[in-house]
């Protein structure tokens, strides 16, 4: 986990509507080639730092041919937090889905209305440089492991290694002892790899039951014999190989 830093004001106060802190940015001068280009730059450095950044809005040229011309973003705290009430209302039940599951995680957010704002602009010679509206933050840095832009950044970049451990029915408290082994600095959590693994089963069902995708492999594998009855509504009741 990466140490942060920040260059703190002469406020100390930690309540979010007074406390304010600047954090590190690339340099102004500095060009990107694509919109996505620059705020993996930021974020790179957010890292380090203790931040984070998301996309905000976007704006587009007038014209027969809108193109994208601005990208506004904002800290990944930014954003008024939903209040959540004490006790929810009973909800009807659901039916189950094709992948098993039949309910939705609950999530929380972190939002706590932090001012930090920038923008990435398309200038004429089709490069693309950061402005700057404000460049306070409402909180102190904190680890990486607590923004989700950052987690979602290495997981797109191990997807291919964690897919093999899945393949392996490595279980998830054994696939985190092999990244940190690899790489002190991850900032992957067990929910971001349980969470992975529910994904890739959901993209190989492809909306089929596990049964009915079971169906549809075994006979691509060519050494298994099965056969298998149903019922009129379709659902299998015995199966044997």
């Amino acid at each position: 986990m990466p140490e942060v830093a920040g260059i703190v004001s002469e406020d100390t106060d930690e309540d979010p509507a007074t406390f304010r802190i600047t954090l590190p940015l690339p340099p102004l001068d500095r060009r990107y080639n694509t919109p996505e280009e620059g705020i993996e730059a930021i974020n790179q450095l957010g890292f380090n730092n203790g931040f984070a950044v998301v996309k905000r809005r976007s704006k587009k040229t007038k014209g027969q041919v809108p193109r994208l011309k601005k990208v506004q973003l904002q800290c990944d705290r930014g954003g008024q937090a939903l209040e959540h009430p004490k006790e929810a209302p009973e909800q009807p039940e659901q039916a189950p889905v094709a992948s098993g599951r039949s309910k939705k995680r609950k999530t929380h957010s972190l939002a706590i209305d932090c001012p930090f704002d920038i923008s990435l602009r398309l200038q004429d010679d089709e490069k693309w440089i950061l402005t700057i509206t404000s460049d306070k933050h409402n909180h102190k840095p904190s680890p990486a492991t607590t923004h989700v832009a950052h987690r979602k950044h290495e997981l797109a970049q191990k997807r291919e290694q964690l897919q093999n451990w899945f393949k392996q029915n490595l279980p998830t408290r054994q696939i985190l002892r092999l990244l940190r082994a690899e790489d002190k600095r991850t900032c992957l959590l067990p929910k971001d790899i349980n969470n992975a693994r529910m994904r890739m089963n959901d993209e190989f069902l492809a909306g089929q039951t596990p049964i009915q995708a079971l169906l549809m492999e075994l006979p691509t594998d060519g050494e298994w014999r099965f056969r298998y009855t149903i019922h009129f509504y379709y659902d299998t009741v015995h199966f044997y190989c």
